[in-house]
């Protein structure tokens, strides 16, 4: 695992590629990204969620399917 840390330049720029085919409507992949979250008690949050792209940037966050436990947890991580 050591030796695929830090990403070369090729696969910096075919994640970029991929994300600009995104940006540009011309892809409808769901890509993880770094997003804020603004509600509920995580409000300057920044998780890495996926999202849908398009020409005017982030057409929508897709949350993901939490159980009530699994949801718990994530809030009580965000708040130590």
């Amino acid at each position: 695992m050591k030796s695929l840390w830090p990403p070369g330049p090729y696969a910096l720029a075919s994640a970029a590629t991929r994300v600009i085919e995104g940006l540009l409507g011309r892809s409808r992949r769901r890509y993880s990204c770094f997003v804020p979250l603004e509600r509920g008690p995580m409000r300057d949050a920044v998780v890495a969620m996926p999202v849908e792209l398009g020409p005017e940037g982030t057409r929508r966050i897709i949350d993901p399917a939490l159980t009530r436990q699994e949801q718990t947890l994530l809030e009580n991580a965000f708040e130590m």
